[in-house]
């Protein structure tokens, strides 16, 4: 490690030295220093990288269940009216993705709503009724919370 000492005119570089004229000391000091940076580098870097994977791992979560929910969507509304049965349906543990390692819960709630407010739930009118409107809403969560919880929701009509 070197400093500038001004000495007359000119600047001269002058070896740091410990109290005591010990030069040895000084460059195991520059070792440990250029050690501890090169550590401080190390672990940011180390940390940016797991920070970024994980990122892409709950990206990854969230894709698989909104195909999740999707799909539950799509069979439903696929189906008879009449079959489309009112109440909520849990399915705890559903393994996806391309190794079956992701594990989710996809919870589906059917419920009749007002054909002119969706919002609003209701008691299901008898089936003679002309019109009526169930709504759907499916919400797949991850077991591994790197992500929350993916809701989608549609409504069914029958005239």
């Amino acid at each position: 490690m070197y400093f500038v000492a001004k000495r007359g005119i000119s600047n001269h570089w002058i070896p740091l030295m410990l109290p005591g004229g010990n030069k040895r000391g000084a460059a195991l000091l520059e070792v440990l220093l250029a050690g501890v940076l090169i550590a401080i580098t190390v672990i940011g870097l180390a940390s940016m990288f797991s920070l970024g994977q994980s990122s892409v791992v709950a990206r990854g979560d969230e894709w698989v269940a909104l195909y999740l929910g999707q799909e539950k969507i799509e069979e439903l509304t696929g189906a008879a009216f009449s079959s489309i049965a009112v109440g909520t349906f849990t399915e705890p543990l559903i393994q996806a993705g391309a190794s079956g390692s992701q594990e989710f819960e996809r919870v589906t709630v059917v419920d009749c709503v007002d054909p002119t407010n969706y919002a609003a739930a209701i008691t299901c009118p008898a089936p003679s009724t002309s019109i009526i409107a169930k709504r759907i809403t499916v919400t797949v969560t991850p077991k591994a919370i790197q992500t929350g919880p993916i809701a989608l929701a549609t409504v069914v009509t029958r005239h």
